[in-house]
């Protein structure tokens, strides 16, 4: 009788280990999707901002080259004789 209960509870024991390892090998597989998922979402979160660094880069050259033909254009008109 004795023996029955020790097999039988090594049984239960062994189906709860591999319950457990189901569980852990589950969750390790979402953690994993999860995970690619977010990398995901970084690298095209740092493509847009690489993407508008640019844009600010090329709209300040852009804006700084206007600024500085008014400036000439001003400094012309000045110096004329214009008012």
């Amino acid at each position: 009788m004795r023996g029955d209960y020790e097999a039988r509870r090594k049984r239960f024991i062994a189906g709860r280990l591999d319950e457990r390892t189901s569980n852990i090998w589950r969750t390790i597989e979402k953690n994993e999707k999860h995970q690619e998922t977010q990398n995901g979402i970084l690298l095209t979160t740092y493509t847009l901002a690489e993407t508008n660094k640019t844009k600010i880069r090329n709209i300040q050259w852009v804006g700084s080259g206007v600024v500085s033909i008014i400036t000439g254009v001003w400094l012309w008109y000045i110096n004329r004789g214009g008012s």
